[in-house]
């Protein structure tokens, strides 16, 4: 289907959650929707929440406020670390995610990801980025529907990051898959996202919704806008906060 006649549909809705530790606020009124096809990023500082509201939209925690709508079965998730189990290969790694899924899967997918010739070899014989290949092929063998990234790529070069980054883009495009990926650089979210969630503030909160996929439908992104997207997410993320 043409990019621009595309229907996006609603795989996960997340509805005025919040979330309380100790009586103090840390997450208030997160509404917001990901839709099928595209990459939302969440940027925000350190320590904000980013990787808890994460878990409590895969169910890993409950909300103290809110409620998550999710149209889909499963959520795939891709950590800091790859999460590789050292004594499986590579195969059965991914095969392990969802034991009573299609085996033949497990290669195709492996395909996917440009590990097809790296079946039968294990975590430590792969490159960093290698391993992290395999845990977005593990997480789509679990859920092939919609990734959650929480800083996945940090730990690499910025040459394997942007390899990853474009993976993303390519299972977007070709696969159908939606990604939600929790990120602090700024760079990397302009690079891969349809829509730039900011989360800041005491509690935190979305701040702005940027939405670039209609820019990013014309083509590269014009240097004028990139210059733009930076300076509104710069403003969300350290001039709002002052006041």
């Amino acid at each position: 289907m043409d990019k621009k006649n595309r229907v996006y549909k609603e795989i996960l809705v997340s509805q005025a959650i919040g979330k309380s530790f100790d009586n103090k606020i840390i997450l208030e009124n997160i509404t917001f929707s990901i839709l099928k096809q595209e990459i939302v990023s969440i940027l925000g500082p350190s320590g904000i929440g980013k990787s808890t509201l994460l878990n409590i939209l895969s169910g890993i925690e409950k909300p103290t406020t809110g409620k998550v709508e999710m149209f889909i079965e499963k959520i795939g998730y891709v950590f800091q670390d790859d999460r590789l189990l050292p004594w499986l290969t590579l195969f059965e790694n991914i095969r392990l995610a969802n034991i009573n899924g299609d085996i033949n899967a497990v290669g195709e997918i492996l395909k996917i990801v440009g590990l097809e010739n790296y079946t039968d070899y294990y975590p430590d014989q792969l490159s960093g980025g290698m391993r992290q290949r395999g845990a977005i092929a593990r997480a789509m063998y679990y859920a092939g529907e919609l990734l959650f990234l929480d800083e996945a790529f940090k730990s690499l070069d910025e040459h394997k990051r942007i390899e990853l980054l474009n993976l993303l883009f390519t299972l977007k495009e070709n696969n159908g898959i939606s990604s939600l990926f929790i990120t602090h650089d700024i760079e990397e979210a302009i690079y891969i996202s349809d829509r730039i969630l900011i989360l800041n503030g005491e509690p935190a909160k979305i701040r702005k919704e940027i939405n670039i996929r209609e820019k990013k439908l014309k083509g590269k992104l014009a240097l004028e806008d990139e210059i733009e997207i930076r300076k509104e997410i710069l403003h969300s993320l350290y001039e709002e906060t002052k006041n």
